[in-house]
């Protein structure tokens, strides 16, 4: 053998290795968060020694950092892919949704924990990502320009997009599913067809939605006034678990956020976990209150849904902020993971119902509910990973852009 094929072939073996680890990573990542990921582990789950990885990576960081570059660079890829299929803007975005789903390919990393990396390596990604939306903007452009899409927010629908892909790959474990070739197809049918038709039957309108404000407490009640201090933290640690992800955020910022000590903190919570299950707690207890609004006061089924969708969506991109079901599911306890999931189950079931009941009353067009109830909460739950808190009239008008995508689709039909 030449010495030119003796290396190709341990070039290519060490490829393979590294695709291996990086698609561990990747799956351990999306199940744990990334701050919770150890190389110990990844290594028993390999099948190789710790020492045997710093051929490939010097630290957990760098793991971390290779993980979101190489979900980046697919995603890129995947729009060269897309682009090349079609000139008309309407496939591209199709085929993007297929390859985004594909379940026969290499794991890649959610974008959730990215805030935990230094620079320069956290600015590489945001710049990857960046690309990413401006490529997709740029074709949702060209398609309103091909007169194939309506005007609408070429780059709100870019994130939107990838707000739905992200929850695809996680939502199997929050509502305890089987992910696999058959659920990723139906997703991928269920994205296409709400990205491009919408929810609304014909001859549809969105209701009046109602506004959300973050409520008042009375300062002068002891125990309000305790109660309300320990609120405040949660929703604060919510809205910093939602930005940067759980594990790029430590008990210090969540104090900071406040003005408070990281000793304040622990005067309300025990550690860290038990502050990101009085977050979830707070959020199912916010998903649950926005249903029954919708619930009372809308005439029919795509009312109710839509409205269950813009109170989220204000609540996510707003100061409310509930936390984000993202990667770390199974960082949680078992008893905590049993509860969580059954509450999202919960509300996915009810969520479809509306739809099912708006095909019924013929205010929704006929649809796979099941599959687009799942999906089109990837919609709003992305919100607070690219847009930062606004004020009741800028997160209201995002709501309702947002709400106009979802109802009524891009397709210039």
């Amino acid at each position: 053998m030449s010495v030119m094929a003796a290396g190709s072939r341990r070039s290519s073996r060490r490829d393979e290795r590294r695709g291996t680890l990086l698609a561990t990573a990747a799956q351990m990542m999306n199940a744990l968060g990334a701050g919770a990921i150890s190389l110990n582990d990844i290594a028993a789950r390999i099948g190789v020694s710790r020492n045997a990885l710093y051929h490939y990576v010097a630290d957990r960081t760098e793991l971390v950092f290779e993980c979101y570059r190489q979900t980046c660079e697919a995603a890129l890829a995947d729009l060269t892919d897309a682009e090349a299929v079609s000139d008309d803007a309407g496939e591209q975005l199709r085929r993007f949704i297929e390859l985004g789903l594909e379940y026969d390919r290499p794991v890649t990393a959610v974008l959730s924990d990215h805030d935990m990396l230094p620079e320069p390596q956290g600015r590489i990604i945001l710049d990857l990502r960046r690309r990413q939306i401006d490529g997709l903007t740029a074709i949702v452009r060209a398609g309103i320009a091909q007169q194939h899409f309506r005007p609408c927010d070429a780059e709100l629908v870019a994130q939107a997009l990838v707000g739905m892909l992200s929850w695809a790959q996680l939502s199997a474990a929050w509502l305890a599913h089987r992910d696999g070739p058959e659920s990723r197809a139906r997703a991928a049918r269920a994205m296409q067809a709400l990205l491009m038709d919408g929810l609304a039957a014909p001859g549809q309108r969105l209701p009046t939605f109602p506004t959300l404000f973050p409520q008042a407490f009375n300062a002068f009640d002891r125990q309000a006034a305790a109660e309300a201090k320990a609120e405040q933290l949660i929703a604060a640690a919510s809205r910093l678990f939602n930005q940067r992800g759980i594990a790029g955020v430590s008990l210090d910022d969540i104090g900071a956020s406040v003005g408070a000590t990281k000793g304040v903190v622990y005067h309300y919570f025990p550690d860290k976990p038990a502050l990101v299950e009085r977050c979830l707690e707070r959020a199912f207890a916010l998903y649950d209150d926005y249903m029954a609004i919708a619930t009372r006061q809308e005439p029919n089924g795509f009312a109710r849904a839509m409205t269950v969708h813009h109170l989220n969506s204000q609540a996510q991109a707003g100061p409310i902020a509930p936390m984000l079901l993202q990667p770390g599911y199974d960082s949680l306890p078992a008893s905590a993971r049993e509860k969580f999931s059954g509450r999202a189950q919960r509300l996915w079931q009810t969520t479809a119902g509306l739809i099912e009941a708006g095909i019924a009353d013929s205010s929704c067009r006929p649809c796979d509910a099941m599959a687009t109830a799942e999906i089109a909460a990837g919609a709003f739950f992305w919100l607070p990973k690219w847009r930062q808190m606004g004020d009741t009239a800028a997160t209201a008008a995002i709501a309702d852009a947002l709400a106009d995508i979802v109802a009524f689709g891009i397709a210039a039909n």
